[in-house]
Order: C-alpha cells, then structure tokens, then sequence
C-alpha cells in the first residue's frame, strides 16, 4: 500500500475508498499544519500533496525521513513553498498543476483591477457609514494597461480586458507571444516602457530570483502619476517599502493584492507591516483567493492526484517542476 499525505484535503470518502482499493491510502491533513507535525506525517508516507500553507524546507525533509519520493503541489505557484534545491538533494519529485487555475486567476484579477479603479471598497465602507460622497473615478475603454508575465493567466487576462474593456496591451515576458499580438493588438515592450506607459499595471509573473523585488524605488519612479497597481501573483515582487513611499506620495494611485508578504495576516502581521495600516483608498488585500473556485479546485485536484500517483507509479509525470 502506497500512502500519501494530502494537506487541505479535498477528497470524499468515497474517492478515498476508490483509491484504498487501487492500493493508494490518502492521508487527510489540515491545511495550517506546523512544519514538525508534517515531518512526522511524512515519515511513513510515499507522496505528499502540499495543498496547505505549510512550507517544505531542508528542516521538514530531513525529519521526515528517507520514505518520501514525491511532491504534488496543489497550485502552480510551488516556488514560495517547496525548497527545490533540498528536493533535489534527496531525489525527491515535485510537480505542480499549471495552467488548471488560470480561469479562476484571470477573472479575479480583473475584478481586483475594476475594484482599485472604480475605488468599490473603500466608497462601500464610506456608504455603510453614512457618507454620500461620489468621487470620481476613471474608465478602463482606451487605457493602457501593462502585464508582466505573459503565461496562462496574462493571456486570458489579456483577452478579457482587450476584447471586454477595449483596452491596449502592452507586456514583459521572457519571451515574445505572436498570437497575442495578433489577437489582441498588443506589443511586448522592456520593462522599462511598460512602466512609462501603463495606466494599470498587473502582475503575473512567477516568483524568482530574477522577480523577487523587481518593481523597487527606481521602478516606481518611472511610472504614470496615479497608476494603478496589481498583483495577484506574489507579493515579493514588489519590494514593500517603495511600494509604501508610491502610495504616499500618490505616485501609485492604489494597489490590489491577493496575497500578502506573511500569511496568513493576524495582529501579529497588522503590526510589523504598516502597509496593512494604510486607508482602504489606498489599498486592498484579499486572502490569497483568486484560485480558489469551486471548479478550479476540481481540475488542481485532478491533477494534483494524477502527478502524485504517476510519479509514484513511474518515477515521472507530465508536470515535474
């Protein structure tokens, strides 16, 4: 029998059963689970789906002994929670799920961008107190907006916001896209032009160590008075500091976040970041939630469960990271 661990499990009892006749026991977990308490779960596990908040580190893996040989990631956004150099190291597999969340992403952060644009939550707070101020806002038709990172999600992304708002498309990417371009009109730039010339500015890029702060001070310098900024991608490519002197000085307008530098937020978090005191005006964070749809999880949970029984099974998978 082969055992694998499942963090913020998702399965029925009856998927559970299947797959116990299969020779598969999935192992259910909470999802807040402290680094000990998984390395002690793990030790008599074959495969290990992290669809949790825990983060796999050299520690965790050392402690869970040698038994481990794959890693499912239940998301594509692995970099921030699997250290793949300590995987590597032990032999150990990882896969992720790419692309099954893209839908529930793009559409999310759409709705980020007209929140930050039209200033929803902080005028439905001022409603809800009594105050019947309309300021005024600014239309998305013929504004140009900027994408970093023009995977899955930049491209539907780009789709919508081109075909739905009739806005220019502009974005950085390792690599040019020419369907996009053809599509959708739009340009791949440097990073340098994107920041001059977008009105909103949306993020989707992975998290390296190329990315990890790459909008600092001299980025935001170059950018639109009033932009508009958004990342639901991961936070660190932002560096924090700049972004609160933008925020200060209105350079940036507003941001929006799906996500945040330490999560998951509580006072202890509220304390040591001042960004999270800031005015609604100013900035909007949500729990890390644009993936999380009823039919996104369907298909992460899909593969998720397909790349942790291949890679046992075969010793490879499709979407090994």
């Amino acid at each position: 029998m082969k055992r694998i661990l499942f963090t913020g499990d998702t399965l029925s009892d009856n998927q559970r059963a299947e797959f116990f006749e299969k020779g598969f026991e999935f192992i259910p977990a909470s999802y807040d689970l402290s680094e000990d308490e998984v390395a002690n779960l793990l030790t008599d596990c074959d495969g290990y789906i992290l669809g949790g908040d825990e983060i796999v580190t050299e520690t965790m893996l050392e402690k869970a002994g040698s038994r481990l040989k794959a890693i499912s990631f239940f998301g594509a956004g692995y970099e921030k929670y699997i250290d793949i150099n300590a995987t590597a190291k032990r032999g150990i597999m990882v896969s992720n799920t790419p692309g099954a969340n893209a839908n529930s992403v793009a559409e999310f952060t759409v709705a980020l961008i007209l929140a930050a644009t039209k200033d929803v939550v902080s005028n439905a707070n001022m409603v809800k107190n009594g105050n019947w101020d309309r300021p005024k806002t600014f239309d998305l038709y013929g504004k140009t907006v900027g994408i970093i990172g023009m995977g899955n999600i930049g491209k539907i992304v780009a789709k919508i916001l081109y075909s739905g708002f009739g806005m220019n498309i502009i974005y950085y990417s390792r690599h040019s896209k020419p369907q996009i371009d053809s599509d959708y009109n739009a340009k791949m730039v440097s990073l340098e032009e994107l920041l001059k010339n977008s009105d909103i500015i949306t993020i989707h890029s992975s998290l390296t160590n190329e990315t990890n702060n790459l909008l600092g001070e001299k980025e935001f310098s170059l950018m639109k008075d009033g932009v508009i900024l958004v990342d639901a991608a991961r936070v660190e490519i932002i560096q924090e500091h700049a972004l609160i002197k933008a925020l200060e000085s209105g350079k940036v307008l507003r941001c929006a976040f799906d996500g945040f530098y330490s999560e998951p937020i509580d006072a202890s978090v509220i304390q040591s970041h001042s960004l999270l005191s800031m005015d609604d005006k100013k900035i909007i964070v949500t729990p890390h939630m644009a993936y999380y749809t009823s039919d996104a999880i369907s298909k992460m949970e899909k593969m998720a469960i397909d790349n942790i029984l291949e890679m046992i099974a075969t010793g490879t998978c499709d979407h090994l990271v």
